[in-house]
């Protein structure tokens, strides 16, 4: 293989290499048919012919990749379409490798944006044809809120980590939304087994791989807060009534 970076960057490459490019005379080549003479990479090693495949897909030019000999008796013509199969092999390889970067990149930043969340994000893969469903992933506020660590609950059912779920509702939930599609709210709703006791409320919706997405967050605190100042309130309440019948007691007195 020859390396034509410079060539395909407009730069100081071999100039047989910048010549092919430059006319897409792709195949075997001989220097009879481009004008070589100029070219002291030909001349260094007495080039006779040449193979030159272009490493593309889609129009993207990733490279060349190039066989030269010296020998005119030696032919390259059985070489053509295995170097043809070659290249095309590398270019896919180009390809794959890109996705996969760019894959791993979207990934990361989903991961950097998931985990500065506030709320819970919990996203799970049905199972046994939506009678239960299975951790793909979890947030790190949903580890705090639920007290568990994602690596020991990916790939686990949601009904072992949370056997209250389904009196929690939230099972039903999920199913309808798997089989349907369709987004739903679960209002402020306690959960509570051995292990985990708080109020939650839920946004679950499907993904187009067919990933359950489950955003939530934790409302004790708020419902405990609420629960104080109503009873507060009562205590008001009764302190007035109190206070208002003691009035009316002296008054009669």
């Amino acid at each position: 293989p020859v390396a034509g970076d410079k060539c395909l960057n407009g730069g100081s490459g071999p100039l047989c290499i910048a010549e092919v490019i430059r006319t897409k005379k792709w195949g075997l080549t001989f220097p009879s048919e481009i004008d070589f003479h100029h070219c002291e990479t030909c001349r260094c090693h007495e080039c006779q012919n040449i193979v030159i495949f272009p490493i593309i897909h889609k129009d993207q030019l990733y490279g060349i990749l190039a066989r030269c000999m010296n020998d005119a008796s030696i032919s390259l013509e059985n070489d053509i379409e295995l170097m043809e199969e070659i290249a095309n092999d590398i270019a896919f390889a180009y390809v794959k490798y890109e996705a996969s970067h760019a894959l791993a990149q979207s990934e990361e930043r989903y991961r950097r944006i998931i985990n500065n969340m506030s709320s819970g994000v919990a996203v799970y893969k049905e199972i046994e044809n939506g009678a239960d469903f299975v951790f793909v992933d979890l947030n790190r506020s949903g580890e705090h809120i639920d007290k568990v660590n994602r690596d020991d609950i990916v790939g686990k059912k949601i009904t072992n980590i949370f056997p209250a779920i389904e009196e929690f509702g939230l099972l039903n939930i999920l199913q309808r939304v798997w089989k349907t599609g369709i987004p739903e709210r679960q209002p402020l709703s306690l959960y509570r087994d051995k292990r985990l006791d708080g109020w939650r409320e839920n946004y679950i919706c499907k993904l187009e791989s067919g990933e359950i997405v489950v955003i939530y967050d934790d409302m004790t605190e708020k419902k405990k807060a609420q629960e104080r100042e109503l009873f507060h309130r009562k205590q008001l309440m009764e302190a007035n009534k109190l206070a208002s019948l003691g009035i009316l007691v002296s008054g009669i007195a």
